[in-house]
């Protein structure tokens, strides 16, 4: 802030000489008719009359100045002038020296807490941070216990297989020239017997060609009955068919070799026969003959794949490692 200039404006004299003058001038009225009475008195006889007024002398000297009279009362207080025009601003004085701090005051109170705000919009989120350092890894924990061991799985199996010619009737089983590696299975030549029971994945194959054009059909059975899903038929596609000059069908060629894949998983107990049969034919009436052609025509692998022994009991988790820096 400016400091405000002050104008202070000089005293004019109160005392007016206006009354003192008046004053005077009547005192000497006062004495003149003073002694213009008493000269009267001394000469009570008439008054002359009054001859004309000769002409104005000339101006006496003036008097030495007579003694100052009393001064007259105080004459009451003129009107105010008018207020004088403001003066202009002086200019600013330097600035004073800065104090020095004064001591901090007391804390005051702690006021009551304002009311909560509307809650702000949600910010867009801010980059991801660079990954930390992999910390080391922790300990391993302690092995748990080792479970009990489960009964062990015999391992049975046998592999045979036809690659002499044969004919085999309708409702026959397939008759296997040589028998590969086998353990716990026994070769029949024209079926196997098993020496433990359990549960088993069976495979066969069989080429040949059928009595009666047709597809080829074949299935295991255990002990003369057919094993449930074990029957499979093979592609016809193959089979000429020959047609007349009216498009009708008139014969069907049943020279052409046919081939037919089984695969299933059954369960069996120790003493039970496996064979494989032919049931081609809807009476399974039609022979099919295995040619000696060189490749295998026929073959049987059977596998024990159960049952599976009991799990043992979970062994106690390791505690936690200390995770890493």
């Amino acid at each position: 802030m400016k400091p405000t200039k002050t104008i202070t404006r000089p005293v004019s004299n109160s005392i007016s000489w206006l009354p003192w003058r008046l004053g005077f001038f009547l005192l000497t009225l006062a004495c003149f008719a003073l002694l213009s009475a008493a000269q009267g008195a001394q000469m009570p006889s008439p008054t002359p009359a009054r001859g004309a007024t000769g002409p104005t002398g000339s101006t006496g000297s003036t008097g030495a100045r007579g003694a100052t009279g009393q001064t007259g009362a105080t004459g009451s207080p003129g009107t105010k002038g008018a207020t004088g025009a403001t003066g202009s601003l002086g200019t600013n004085g330097a600035t004073g020296a800065t104090g020095s701090p004064g001591t901090n005051g007391a804390t005051g109170a702690t006021g009551s807490p304002g009311t909560n705000g509307a809650t702000g919009a949600t910010g867009s989120p801010g980059t991801n941070g660079a990954t930390g350092a992999t910390g080391s890894p922790g300990t391993n924990g302690a092995t748990g216990a080792t479970g009990a061991t489960g009964p062990e799985v015999a391992s049975d199996f046998i592999y045979v297989y036809n690659t002499s010619a044969e004919v085999v009737a309708g409702d026959g089983v397939v008759t296997f020239s040589n028998a590969g590696p086998a353990a716990g299975i026994t070769d029949n030549s024209d079926a196997v017997v098993l020496s433990t029971g359990g549960t088993y994945l069976l495979e066969f194959h069989v080429r040949g060609t059928p009595s009666v054009a047709g597809p080829i059909v074949f299935q295991l059975n255990v002990n003369n009955v057919e094993i449930p899903g074990a029957q499979y038929s093979s592609d016809f596609q193959n089979t000429v068919i020959a047609f007349t000059n009216s498009n009708s069908l008139s014969a069907v060629s049943a020279t052409n070799t046919q081939a037919v894949n089984g695969i299933v998983t059954a369960g069996f107990v120790a003493g039970d026969i496996i064979s494989l049969q032919n049931v081609t034919g809807a009476t399974g009436s039609v022979s099919v003959t295995l040619p000696a052609d060189g490749p295998v025509n026929a073959s049987l692998r059977m596998e024990l794949i159960g049952p599976i022994g009991v799990t043992g009991a979970t062994g106690n988790t390791g505690p936690t490692g200390p995770t890493g820096p």
